[in-house]
């Protein structure tokens, strides 16, 4: 079985980030392999329920004290290490349904399209808000024009 923190960070290297942000990246890793442990008596393993953990992790992190930029590094660095995993095919796309992680394959049969937010969520940020405006100014000219 290939050693995917370890493939993780040859690629974090290849990107010529810092010697310190790798460092971190992995040692974020290694922290939330260390709470997977402890907390499920078993050694993490990548699967589509990848972002259920994250979710507990997080939930657990907020009740302790770190800072909350501490816990944002935290998360940033599993979130970097899921979507690599994705993209080299460790895991299947994770698709959140009602705040729900499903697998790709499952989401299919419930009919739900399946689109990585991360690359459209500032195109459609814009949509929306291009939207409300449109709306407003629609607004504003039946009042004016319906008086």
């Amino acid at each position: 079985m290939p050693n995917l923190p370890e493939q993780f960070a040859k690629h974090l290297k290849s990107l010529n980030l810092s010697p310190a942000t790798v460092y971190n990246y992995l040692s974020d890793l290694r922290r939330f392999f260390g709470w997977f442990q402890q907390r499920y008596k078993r050694r993490f393993k990548p699967n589509q329920n990848i972002s259920e953990y994250i979710n507990r992790y997080q939930k657990e992190l907020a009740q302790t004290d770190i800072p909350p930029n501490t816990v944002a590094r935290y998360l940033t660095s599993l979130n970097r290490y899921s979507d690599w995993l994705h993209e080299n095919g460790h895991i299947e796309s994770v698709v959140i349904v009602n705040g729900t992680s499903m697998s790709q394959t499952v989401s299919k049969y419930l009919g739900t399209s399946i689109i990585n937010i991360r690359k459209f969520a500032p195109t459609l940020l814009i949509t929306i808000s291009t939207i409300i405006i449109m709306l407003g100014s629609t607004v504003a000219a039946l009042n004016y024009f319906g008086k």
